[in-house]
C-alpha cells in the first residue's frame, strides 16, 4: 500500500512539474524564443531556474523588430485601432526603397487611369503587388 501511494505521489510531482516546463515554453514562445529549446531547459534545470534565465536574456530580436515597426506604424496611423494588424502589409518599393503599406494605403496613390493599378508616391513609378 504504502509503494501504491509513493508512486501516486511520485507521478502527481512529475505530472505537476510537466505542467510549469510547459508554461515556461508557453512564455519562452510569447516572447519570440523556441518552445522546445525552453521547455527542455525548464525539464533540465527546472522551470523557476529556466524562468531566470529567460528573464535574464531579454528581447529576442524578433521581438525587437516587431516593436521597431509597432512603433514605425503608430507614428504614420496614430488613429488606427489595431497597429499591428498592419504589420504583414508592409514593405519597400521596390524602386526607391520608400516605405509602402497595401493595407493602409501609405506610401501609395491610384493611376488615374486605371483602377486596379498604383504607384509609389516617392518616385512615382507602378508598383505591381506580389500575388
Amino acid at each position: 500500500m504504502a509503494d501504491l501511494t509513493t508512486s501516486i505521489i511520485l507521478m502527481t510531482f512529475f505530472g505537476i512539474y510537466l505542467f510549469f516546463c510547459n508554461g515556461l515554453s508557453l512564455i519562452a514562445k510569447n516572447t519570440g524564443r523556441s518552445r522546445k529549446m525552453w521547455f527542455f531547459l525548464a525539464l533540465f534545470f527546472t522551470p523557476v531556474t529556466a524562468f531566470i534565465f529567460l528573464n535574464v536574456t531579454g528581447p529576442s530580436d524578433r521581438e525587437l523588430q516587431l516593436a521597431e515597426k509597432t512603433n514605425r506604424i503608430e507614428e504614420r496611423h496614430p488613429d488606427h485601432p489595431d497597429p499591428r494588424s498592419l504589420i504583414p502589409h508592409e514593405s519597400n518599393c521596390p524602386h526607391c526603397q520608400a516605405p509602402i503599406n497595401f493595407q493602409s494605403g501609405y506610401g501609395i496613390e491610384p493611376i488615374e487611369s486605371s483602377s486596379y493599378k498604383i504607384r509609389c508616391t516617392e518616385c512615382k513609378v507602378e508598383i505591381q503587388p506580389a500575388a
